[in-house]
């Protein structure tokens, strides 16, 4: 089977696991996700009478940003987010409203039996191995929570970090490109967006339309290997730090909601710098 990213099932031993991260390229696994009772438990529903109280940070993002990447964010109930997400709001229309990642084990440690096995090891303590031992639990920056109506759509950026994202309900259609076209995407300079540079963060994203390009504004981008997949509840995708993804959410048809997590680490913070040799300040300047 030629196709890309390659679906298999998960590894047997760590070292294969760290085999598949070091050749960097994108892999589903139909399987990782078998053992965990969010597949099937998972519903807004749930999530907000497990959850009701706490206060999550709610992107909301206009359907039809000016500045690809930017968004407002406002803190919430989840209870009073999940009612927002099923009410016939008119704003919902024009505004979408989305959990982006907030990390599970921290904001919602009600949820975490949920999504056992885990694929750590952890070497501070003696607790018997998770059966998908693979990833140093101390290098884990964040076990990610994401729910939305469906129709979010996150524009193309890159991450500091090795990713997977495991989808629960609903679907997750991925457009990547590999780290090697970081030029083809045009990303983001301190002049582009204004000066509102998000602390450096607005550097990850790409100024391109993917879906829609302005070639004559960026004609670079005609020469980006883009692939487009979809993420079905059940797979995880693995992306290599690096890699640019534009990710569209589509909700499960019955349930309205489309949730999934995602696993982030080794995270490098100063990846984009080292990759444009200049660091914040003086990117800056130059841009």
């Amino acid at each position: 089977d030629m196709s890309f990213p390659q679906r298999r099932s998960i590894p047997e031993t760590r070292k294969e696991f760290e085999d598949i991260v070091n050749a960097g390229e994108p892999v589903i696994f139909t399987n990782l996700t078998k053992d965990w009772r969010a597949l099937e438990a998972w519903t807004a529903a749930y999530i907000a009478k497990r959850c009701g109280d706490v206060p999550a940070k709610i992107t909301i993002q206009q359907r039809v940003a000016d500045i690809k990447g930017a968004c407002d964010h406002s803190s919430m109930s989840i209870s009073s987010f999940v009612e927002k997400l099923q009410s016939n709001s008119p704003d919902l229309a024009h505004m979408s409203y989305y959990l982006a990642g907030d990390d599970i084990a921290t904001q919602f440690p009600s949820l975490i039996d949920d999504i056992q096995p885990l694929p750590f090891h952890d070497n501070s303590t003696t607790d018997a191995p998770s059966p998908l031992g693979w990833i140093d639990k101390s290098r884990v920056s964040q076990i990610g929570l994401w729910l939305g109506s469906g129709g979010q759509i996150t524009n193309a950026h890159f991450d500091c970090a090795h990713n997977m994202m495991s989808v629960m309900k609903g679907r997750k259609i991925f457009t990547i490109a590999p780290p090697s076209s970081f030029l083809q995407m045009y990303p983001h300079s301190y002049a582009t967006c204004g000066g509102k540079d998000n602390d450096g963060e607005i550097y990850r994203y790409s100024q391109v339309d993917i879906l829609h390009p302005n070639l004559e504004k960026f004609p670079r981008f005609s020469k980006v290997p883009l692939t487009s997949f979809n993420v079905h509840p059940g797979e995880t995708l693995f992306l290599p730090v690096g890699w640019w993804h534009h990710v569209q959410s589509e909700a499960d048809k019955e349930l309205g909601v489309n949730i999934a997590v995602n696993i982030f680490w080794n995270a490098d913070e100063q990846y984009w710098q080292r990759k444009d040799l200049r660091p914040l300040d003086g990117f800056r300047t130059v841009y």
